[in-house]
């Protein structure tokens, strides 16, 4: 009985875990904090991890560094000129490397000091920051 037990609860387990992947959901950690985000009245709901505007790691890249530092940074919301005469006024004179507009995708590169990083990881308008470099998958 016991034996028919174990090999059924298999059984749906495996199901399920090939429905999961095959639905495209994603799942969070326990350990990392998630926010509900509903999706229609009455719908479902889904569950997403909440991503910090700046990595543990990058952060304490940051807080070690003494020069400039290339940058990725997104926004919120759509840019225009003014957008960017804004965050000067915040953080200072800054230079883009590239600027991003596409559907979805607002923000730019630029090679920022400490100072400016850490206000921009305060601000609204920004979504977040990452360091400009080449990664490579092994």
């Amino acid at each position: 009985m016991k034996k028919e037990m174990a090999k059924g609860l298999l059984c749906m387990a495996l199901v399920g875990s090939v429905l999961f992947v095959a639905t495209g959901h994603t799942i969070a950690s326990a350990n990392e904090p998630v926010k509900i985000q509903p999706v229609a009245p009455k719908d479902e709901v889904r569950i997403q991890p909440v991503v910090e505007k700046i990595s543990k790691e990058f952060l304490e890249k940051v807080k070690g560094a003494s020069g400039k530092l290339p940058c990725i940074v997104l926004l919120e919301d759509s840019t225009d000129d003014n957008a960017y005469e804004e965050l000067e006024k915040k953080i200072g004179k800054f230079e883009t490397t590239s600027k991003y507009d596409e559907i979805g995708i607002e923000g730019f590169a630029a090679e920022l000091t400490k100072e400016q990083i850490l206000v921009l990881k305060d601000l609204d308008l920004v979504s977040y920051i990452e360091s400009d470099e080449v990664v490579f998958v092994s």
